[in-house]
């Protein structure tokens, strides 16, 4: 089994991101798993001598007051770029909270602005400056580890906007197939045996455990759970058991990788302000 890990990635990305670059998380409640994503962020940003500044409000907030404190942090020249840590309350419009965000600090990517230039196809192989940071992190993979994307099938179990829908809307450009599944999707094992690559985004500990996985497939696992011994894992698990292909580990694959491109993006963003970047 060959694990393709983040870490060496990680270790070519941190010297190309300025210094001093200031990041705004909006968090509404007080959600734990919430916490330990910011916190990753945090600790990265602090790498590379930036900041992280949290902008927490009570989980019964108005959307209105929401907004306004969004539209205040666009005004800020100090911030360089804002995201708003999802999954927010039931009664709040997630759309409406993630368009308000100023385009050129939308640092998740999520605006339609950027996903309208992503679906629209007009984004290059060579990646734009902004793309949703879970889809980006996979490419800087696939970059990486000299994954040929001509002509293969890839698999996404998973239709999200922050990662199914952009990255298969990505692929193409790299003269990939992309095949999108989500829960509804019937015999998924037979999807499987089509894929070369397979891109698993559950969260759900069932879904792929009897799956067995040609050695000839590329495994990439974006799901984050605990097993029963309170260990992070991923949605394909225990396949050392018997897997000798290629495969993301978890922890220390796609998340790392996540924070990272949410870094760069960042980055981005600040260019594109400055004119640096068009």
């Amino acid at each position: 089994m060959t694990l393709l890990s983040a870490k060496p990635i990680i270790e070519d990305i941190r010297p190309t991101i300025p210094e001093g670059l200031n990041l705004a998380v909006v968090l509404v409640g007080d959600d734990m798993a919430s916490q330990i994503y910011i916190d990753k962020k945090s600790k990265a940003l602090q790498e590379v001598d930036g900041k992280l500044q949290l902008f927490q409000y009570p989980a019964d907030i108005a959307q209105e007051d929401l907004i306004e404190a969004i539209q205040k942090l666009n005004q800020n020249t100090g911030v360089d770029g804002i995201i708003v840590q999802l999954p927010l309350s039931p009664f709040i419009e997630e759309h409406t909270i993630l368009n308000t965000i100023h385009p050129f600090k939308d640092a998740d990517g999520l605006t339609d602005y950027w996903l309208g230039k992503l679906f629209q196809s007009r984004i290059s192989a060579n990646l734009a400056p902004i793309i949703p940071a879970t889809p980006k992190g996979i490419l800087m993979l696939f970059d990486y580890y000299d994954i040929d994307l001509v002509g293969k099938t890839v698999l996404i179990i998973n239709d999200s906007v922050l990662v199914g829908k952009p990255l298969a809307t990505i692929l193409p450009a790299f003269g990939a197939t992309p095949i999108l599944a989500h829960k509804e999707t019937k015999d998924l094992k037979k999807l499987i045996d089509l894929s070369d690559i397979i891109v698993s985004a559950t969260g759900n500990a069932k879904i792929l455990e009897d799956i067995k996985f040609s050695e000839d497939q590329i495994l990439i696992d974006v799901g984050i759970l605990r097993d029963d011994n309170n260990k992070i894992r991923g949605d394909i698990y225990n396949k050392d058991l018997y897997f000798k292909g290629q495969i993301t580990p978890v922890p220390g694959g796609v998340g790392p990788l996540t924070v990272w491109a949410l870094i760069q993006n960042l980055a981005n963003l600040k260019k594109l302000k400055s004119g640096e970047l068009k």
